[in-house]
């Protein structure tokens, strides 16, 4: 193309723009599990796969619970980062989210060089209001640095007061296109003592996501 002194020609390309799906089939799950190889992650493909690295499932493992709910649902394959941590009385968003030059915790994730489209901190649902929101908050910065979405409860205190509370929790949390919060939570009746298990929907809504991927597309909203 000619130039001329003063004159700026830039070409513009008329072509429609493709919009560039993310996959959200591939979900990464960041919690505390039994047993197990701490922050390193481990690719599973079956509730078995995971009971064989992190122990068995139970209803007090929010971990497990969630991997339960996302394979229950669709799921196919996941990542699961075990996070350090010392007692139970000790297990909190700080330990959840690791420290970024180790690599713990959700930082853990640096050492993948796959994509993940979805991300979970199961735990962080029965923190306090207080830890769990700066928990998702520093998630979801974490979440939207690397083109992952995460989806996100409303904490077990804030959840059980209602839906106002539940609301009123909510505006702690940064609005972020890269993050969802569910709520209400779902009550489970367990297969052999027909008690009713309350639990966050979060991991339900993952395995939507990832059903839905692999049947319609990225294209499909899970709405």
């Amino acid at each position: 193309m000619p130039e001329y002194p003063g004159v700026y020609v830039e070409e513009v390309s008329t072509r429609t723009r493709e919009i560039e799906g993310v996959p959200t089939e591939t979900a990464a799950f960041v919690g505390f599990a039994a047993e197990g190889p701490a922050d390193d992650p481990i690719e599973i493909g079956s509730l078995l796969d995971y009971q064989t690295h992190f122990g068995k499932v139970s209803a007090a493992n929010p971990l497990s619970s969630a991997v339960e709910m996302f394979f229950g649902n669709g799921g196919r394959k996941a990542f699961v980062v075990k996070a350090s941590s010392g007692p139970r009385s000790r297990r909190g968003g700080a330990e959840l989210i690791g420290d970024e030059k180790r690599q713990t915790g959700l930082h853990a994730l640096d050492r993948m060089k796959l994509h993940i489209g979805v991300l979970l901190l199961p735990d962080a649902a029965y923190l306090s209001e207080t830890d769990a929101a700066d928990a998702i908050n520093r998630a979801v910065r974490f979440a939207e640095a690397r083109r992952m979405f995460l989806i996100a409860d409303i904490p077990e205190g804030a959840a059980g007061k209602g839906a106002a509370a539940a609301m009123q929790w909510a505006e702690r949390v940064a609005r972020n296109r890269n993050l969802a919060l569910y709520y209400p939570w779902l009550v489970a009746a367990d297969g052999k003592t027909k008690a009713k298990n309350v639990r966050p929907p979060g991991a339900v809504a993952a395995g939507i996501y990832a059903r839905l991927d692999n049947a319609r597309g990225v294209w499909k909203a899970p709405a």
